[in-house]
């Protein structure tokens, strides 16, 4: 009957040791790594930009997929100096990765004084791009990239997504 007494005591005092030496191991590797947060990081806001490209929503929700369709950019310095050798570039792409058509366009504007705001019409080849072999028809919508850029100035860049058709 000790025996069994002092076996079960043993058993008990060997359970709590082991229990316990978890417990110390799970708080130790919480302390090591910390919480953290699931709130994004906040970053520094971004420098203003000095140029600043401006896009009619309602002319881009219009424009239809075929030749010939007239898209005004505006384009505007808000910095404080003078923009030199601005210029306006435009690519139009399929949103399906297989169609490696891509139709580009580019723009002179010259240069911009400090405030100054002009617009640049760019006709757009809007028609369907040739399917990829063995394609199942489809109608992708278009990606159209707009991208303005002055000497000495990282580019503006805005992306429109065009509805099929």
């Amino acid at each position: 009957m000790r025996g069994a007494l002092i076996w079960g005591l043993a058993t008990a005092l060997s359970f709590l040791a082991a229990a316990g030496m978890f417990l110390l191991l799970a708080n130790m590797s919480a302390r090591s790594y910390g919480e953290q947060s699931l709130e994004p990081r906040r970053s520094s806001p971004a420098p203003p930009k000095d140029l600043r490209i401006i896009l009619d929503k309602e002319r881009l929700a219009s424009l239809k997929g075929r030749e010939e369709q007239q898209l005004e950019i505006g384009v505007r310095n808000t910095s404080d100096g003078k923009l030199e050798n601005v210029e306006v570039r435009v690519a139009v792409f399929s949103e399906n990765t297989a169609i490696r058509e891509r139709r580009s366009y580019r723009e002179e504007v010259g240069s911009l004084l400090p405030g100054e705001s002009t617009r640049v019409s760019v006709e757009l080849d809007l028609s369907p791009f040739a399917p990829p072999d063995e394609a199942p028809p489809e109608r992708p919508r278009k990606i159209l990239e707009v991208m303005a850029s002055a000497d000495g100035e990282p580019p503006e860049v805005k992306t429109a997504i065009l509805p099929p058709g």
